[in-house]
């Protein structure tokens, strides 16, 4: 019947010990604290060309590792095969 004396001050411990968590999200709410940092604002647009661009470069580093994932997997099967071919 002890358990619960022990429970009870347990719970009346955490209550006492409770804060207020801090959150970046209350920081960013206050006036005061967002006038004190300003942040650069970003005012650049991308031309079609630069974006064509960019698409043609991620298309190229996609192939890639496509390509090159693929190789690997190739040449450790082989490996795979050839080990198995000579030591069974």
């Amino acid at each position: 019947m002890s358990f619960g004396g022990s429970v009870s001050a347990m719970i009346t411990s955490l209550k006492n010990n409770a804060r207020e968590r801090k959150s970046i999200y209350k920081k960013q709410r206050r006036p005061e604290l967002a006038r004190a940092r300003k942040l650069p604002k970003i005012t650049k647009k991308a031309d079609p060309e630069e974006l064509k661009r960019i698409a043609l470069q991620k298309t190229k580093q996609n192939t890639f590792k496509i390509y090159g994932t693929t190789l690997a997997l190739i040449l450790i099967l082989l490996l795979l095969v050839v080990w198995v071919i000579y030591f069974y």
